[in-house]
């Protein structure tokens, strides 16, 4: 794992990626490197942005489909 501090600037863009639990049926989500191929298995949903941005995405994404 690689810390960093908050003075240090990311200019990596992610990108959100999804895996369909195969036991339970429910979405995981991820983000990833937008430049780097995509983990076996997770496919891209086409949302990218800064980290905390994908971060965040993913975090309303999965709460909404736990309230569904």
């Amino acid at each position: 794992m690689i810390y960093t501090s908050k003075n240090d600037t990311d200019t990596t863009i992610y990108k959100v990626i999804i895996k369909v639990d195969e036991e339970t049926d429910m979405l995981d989500f991820s983000i990833w490197p937008a430049h780097r191929t995509n983990p076996t298995g997770w496919k891209d949903i086409k949302k990218t942005g800064t980290k905390q941005e994908c971060i965040d995405y993913a975090v309303k994404a999965r709460s909404r489909r736990k309230s569904a």
